[in-house]
Parts: structure tokens; sequence; C-alpha cells
């Protein structure tokens, strides 16, 4: 939709305020392949989803992979940190109270060429198909060892790593149901702009805080988010102005406190 007449853009900005916040998340994600460099756990796939049918292993030491999550990060974010949740049971029958299994997880930035910090779950011998979760978005062991910046989540990159720990008295093995990742991330709330139309992706959360001189290219407005022109912003020689993505999940709301002309 282009809209050339600027009094005009300004009342579709004003309707289009969303309260939005910097922070965000991928929402959790099922891998999607598994095996690249630990391979031996029983029907691994059998995790990629909640179903009530295992991936299994009753050897302590055995280690299993899982990448290709399809994460989705805007380029430049902030990593806040990474959960991972372990949905799973430790069938058995109980000799002693105590009786476990402990698995340990952890996480690679880099294809599996190195790990960072081992984290261990326990479940109790027959206590029933139970979801647990690691990390987390601000704790102290959300980073799990390692430094982690927005290209650490492509596929070639990020795995993450099973292990079967410890079983005890009457354990037989531990069953893993379903294996998931979220990703925390803050987006940036700054933008640039150098020549030719300017297109505002929202996702950037971006805030026009100086003179923008657009030399009368179009300025093009999409995606979802913030798009801020501050106070003490101005952008001035637009051509035509258009916004688009006005969807419930692809829009972008517009704050205009300083100029466009």
């Amino acid at each position: 939709m282009a809209i050339k007449n600027k009094i005009m853009l300004v009342f579709v900005m004003f309707l289009l305020i969303i309260s939005i916040v910097n922070s965000a998340d991928t929402g959790f994600k099922s891998p999607s392949a598994t095996g690249e460099d630990y391979n031996l756990w029983t029907s691994p796939t059998d995790a990629f989803s909640s179903n009530d049918v295992y991936a299994t292993e009753s050897t302590a030491g055995q280690e299993q992979d899982y990448y290709n999550f399809g994460f989705s990060i805007p380029a430049g974010a902030t990593i806040n940190g990474v959960e991972i949740t372990v949905e799973g049971w430790c069938p058995g029958s109980i000799i002693i109270d105590g009786d476990k299994c402990d698995v340990k997880v952890d996480l690679s930035d880099n294809g599996g060429t190195t790990y960072g910090t081992k984290k261990t779950l326990t479940y109790n011998v027959d206590g029933g198909e139970i979801t647990q979760t690691l990390g987390g978005a601000t704790s102290g062991n959300a980073y799990w060892g390692l430094t982690l910046i927005d290209t650490d989540f492509s596929n070639a990159n990020f795995r993450a790593r099973i292990e079967m720990d410890i079983l005890t008295g009457g354990a037989t093995e531990f069953d893993l149901d379903h294996i998931q990742a979220k990703v925390y991330y803050t987006v940036s709330d700054t933008c640039t702009y150098s020549s030719g139309n300017w297109n505002v992706n929202c996702y950037d959360n971006c805030t026009v805080s100086s003179t923008v001189n657009l030399a009368g290219n179009n300025l093009n407005i999409g995606g979802y988010g913030r798009f801020t022109v501050a106070s003490n912003g101005k952008i001035t020689n637009a051509g035509n102005i258009q916004y688009t993505g006005q969807s419930a999940v692809n829009r972008c709301s517009v704050y205009k406190y300083g100029e466009i002309s």
C-alpha cells in the first residue's frame, strides 16, 4: 500500500501502535536430524516429537547428538540464554529408595567440534514420564559454558547432545520421548541508512534519533516489531512511503514523535 499523503501516513502510524518489548524467544523447536558425530542410542529419531515412542539407552557414557532445530534469529541479536527440555522416564523396579537414571546434556555452537558445560537431570525409577528443563533465559547457567552469538544457532552450528550417565538399583534404561530447545534473545533498537530505498525490517526494533535524508527515495516499512522516529529524530525528503505486513503475525508498529516529510 503506497501512501504519498504525509498527513495520512501520520494517521496510520498512530492507529498501529502495539506494546512490543525488545526481548524475544524462538519458541521451543524440535530437531529433525541426529547421529552426526554421536550415534549410540537405540531409535534416536523417536525423540524428534512427543509421541510416547522412545529413544533408549542403558549403558553409561553412551551419547547421541541432535541438530537441525530450524531457529530463526534476527541478525545481530544478543543471545540471552538457551533452554533445553528433556521429556522422558526411567523404567525399572525400585530396589531401594533413590534408584534413578541420570542423564547429561551439553551444547555445541560449532557443529559438534567442541561442546560446553554438561548439565545433569535425574529421573526416579518408575516415576512416570516427566519433562524437565535445563538452562533458561538469563540464569547463570543459561550460556552452557559457551560464548553465544546469533550465528551459532544455524543448522550447521547448533547441536544438543544427551548422554546416559548413571543407572542405579533397579533402573533398566532411560527412555527419551522428546528433546527441544528454545533460544532467548534481544534485538537491537538502532537502525542505519546508507542510500537508495530504505527497507525497514521492524524486527530490528529500530529507533531514528537523528536526521535521515532519503533524497527522494522510498521508505518501505515491513516485518514485525517496532519502528520509532524519536522526538530528536527526523526523516526528510521521502518519496513514496509504503507500509506492508499488516497480518497478525507480520505487523510492524510505528511510533512517530519526530518528523517525517
